[in-house]
């Protein structure tokens, strides 16, 4: 609001001064054209233009110069006759040209006045924003000049500060007379060269503050010294500083002392538990040469410190060729970055005896990240590796006592296959007499128990066959596209009389818009008719069992849901293994080998798939199975 009244104070007062100057050229124009041709000449109209003087603007004088050089020719044509006509237009001429003359040399007062005022306006500027003291002393210690800063750091206003003594202002008493030297000498340079010292200034407040000055000296026209211009820096935080790092700095010291002590003492305490390890320790710098041993390698190799350090590390364990190449490779990471190396190493005792030492070696780096040392730490493992071969050997042997087994139960059950086979056959045409009337009707029961024993022990024995295919990986999976609502479809037809027989709601749920998946056909109509019959079997007579298809991302999901038997808490976990039915009871009630669970799990892991039972005894149970829609395995099929 204040700089908009200065604004209109100046335009009002220019409006004035112009109003003014136009008066008077109208009143030197009065007199012209009152005057013969020739009298007046238009001179007067200079003094017009140099009242221009007084305008703030350019525009101004240019408007003025104008004005009268248009009263000057209109004075010509408007006053009355006389002179000589050549002498009156040189006059007028020279009165153009005075008049122009004038302008252009205020212009240029006018622009070099500018220039002035905006330089002295950016010298102002830099020592009002500058963070440097700025002060300017007469050769007898007065103030004459102060930026802001410094006016801050002292805490007086400038026109406190001007025309006092700095010396009995702002200088402690026992440094006066010190810096009233320097003064002095900066007065007698004879050349502009740069002193510089700090010392202490008092505020207003009567702080204490540290300043480092800059000093040169201050000349007049003739070049003699009349003052000095110093430049300040508050320092003072600086010296604060400097004297806490002094005092840190002693501290310090004491602390290295004591962390020295503590050291010592530590390192004391490090040899020692060093030296009552069982384990071997050796340090070797990067080409291998030892640079340390415990006295527990020193007892191993029943050699002394003395003989040891300088070896090369390789050469006192007399490492096989084929050995020295493991042991090079587990360094060589070493010279890359921290790496932790852990290796069992065969090596050769002095007495020739062979053992095996587990090493665990780390790198130790200087400051500057080089490798300077390679620590290792050694177990003697020999023990445990005779141990592990021999478990090795038990589990050979148990691997092919189990393919043994496979290979038993395989050929077995194909010598049981053949005459079950015709026994199944003749039951058949004896109970369909083919040949004839058999006679009794005890006959054809007795042949219908004959084919059912026969069928079922048939079931027993491709249960075993396939368990054992697929525990032993003989059982290849064949992929192909399959369409599963038909497969599902399939198996309940399959099982729908087993159902019916026991009065059991047998129902599919397809909840899906996917309908193939990529997999094994023989392999998942085997699941889905193993969990379908496993329902059935042991569910009561008129319960219900449900088959449900989802699918969830890129998995496809059967699910059985039955509200039969239930399985105990305890047995479910257990449940899936080869054999394993739920109790005595139960396995005297329901046939089978226990092995439909276990094959069906088996089958779901061939598949990469997932199995998951849920139940409680006497509430039912629910089997889900997860198989991914595309599988890799085996070989690829034709779509199915």
């Amino acid at each position: 609001m204040s700089n908009f009244l200065v604004l209109a104070e100046d335009k009002r007062r220019t409006g004035i001064l112009m109003g003014g100057a136009l008066i008077v050229a109208l009143l030197i124009f009065m007199v012209d054209i009152s005057l013969p041709l020739g009298v007046a000449g238009g001179v007067p109209y200079v003094a017009v233009v140099l009242m221009s003087l007084w305008f703030p603007g350019r525009r101004h004088i240019v408007t003025l110069a104008i004005v009268t050089s248009i009263l000057t020719v209109m004075g010509l044509v408007f006053s009355p006759e006389g002179g000589v006509l050549w002498v009156v237009l040189f006059n007028r001429g020279l009165a153009l040209f005075a008049i122009w003359a004038c302008a252009v040399s205020l212009l240029l007062r006018k622009l070099v006045q500018k220039e002035l005022r905006y330089e002295k306006q950016r010298v102002e500027n830099y020592l009002t924003i500058s963070e440097t003291i700025i002060v300017q002393l007469d050769h007898k210690h007065c103030v004459e000049m102060i930026n802001q800063q410094g006016c801050q750091v002292l805490g007086y206003t400038s026109s406190e500060l001007i025309g006092r003594d700095w010396m009995e202002l702002c200088i402690a008493d026992n440094q006066v007379a010190e810096l009233t030297d320097v003064h002095n000498a900066v007065l007698i340079k004879i050349d502009n060269s740069v002193d510089r010292f700090e010392n202490q200034i008092v505020t207003k407040s009567g702080e204490h503050k540290y300043i480092a000055w800059i000093n040169i000296p201050v000349t007049d026209e003739s070049g003699t010294n009349i003052g000095t211009l110093s430049s300040g820096q508050d320092i003072t935080v600086r010296k604060k500083m400097e004297q806490d790092l002094r005092l840190a700095h002693n501290q310090l010291g004491i602390q290295v002392r004591d962390r020295t002590e503590e050291l010592s003492k530590s390192e004391a305490r490090y040899k020692a538990i060093i030296e009552s390890q069982d384990e071997y320790i050796i340090r070797v710098n990067p080409v291998g040469t030892v640079t340390f041993v415990n006295e527990a390698f020193c007892r191993f190799m029943e050699l002394t410190k003395e003989e040891l350090v300088g070896q090369y590390w390789h050469d006192l364990l007399v490492f096989a060729p084929n050995r020295l190449n493991n042991v090079q490779a587990t360094y060589n990471p070493f010279f890359g970055g921290n790496y932790v190396a852990k290796a069992d190493i065969q090596s050769t005792r002095f007495d020739g005896a062979d053992c095996w030492i587990q090493w665990i070696s780390r790198p130790i780096y200087d400051s500057d990240g080089t490798l300077t040392e390679i620590q290792n730490v050694g177990r003697d493992i020999t023990e445990r590796k005779h141990m592990e071969q021999t478990l090795l050997a038990s589990i050979d042997v148990a691997e092919k006592a189990s393919k043994a087994k496979s290979d038993f139960l395989a050929h077995m059950s194909h010598e049981f296959r053949t005459p079950l086979n015709a026994i199944i056959g003749f039951s058949e045409v004896m109970n369909s007499e083919y040949y004839g009337p058999i006679g009794s009707e005890k006959y054809r029961d007795y042949a219908l128990d004959i084919n059912h024993s026969g069928k079922h022990i048939l079931s027993l024995i491709n249960d075993i066959l396939d368990l054992s295919a697929i525990e032993a990986g003989k059982r290849a999976l064949v992929a192909s596209e399959v369409d599963i609502p038909k497969m599902l479809a399939n198996c309940i037809r399959d099982v729908q009389l087993a159902a019916d027989n026991k009065k059991i709601s047998l129902t599919l749920d397809v909840s899906t818009k996917h309908q193939t998946i990529y997999a094994d056909k023989r392999a998942i109509y085997q699941i889905v008719l193993n969990l379908l019959s496993n329902a059935i079997k042991f569910t009561d007579p008129e319960g219900a069992i449900q088959l449900k298809l989802t699918s969830m991302n890129d998995r496809m999901i059967f699910t059985t849901v039955d509200n039969g038997i239930g399985i105990p808490a305890n047995m479910v976990s257990k449940i899936t293994e080869p054999f394993s039915q739920l109790d005595m009871s139960v396995l005297r009630a329901q046939e089978g080998t226990g092995l439909g669970l276990s094959i069906v799990k088996s089958l779901v892991e061939a598949m990469d798939g997932k199995l998951t039972i849920q139940s409680e005894s006497g509430e039912g149970t629910c089997v889900t199975v997860e198989l991914p829609k595309e599988t890799e395995f085996g070989e690829k099929g034709e779509p199915t």
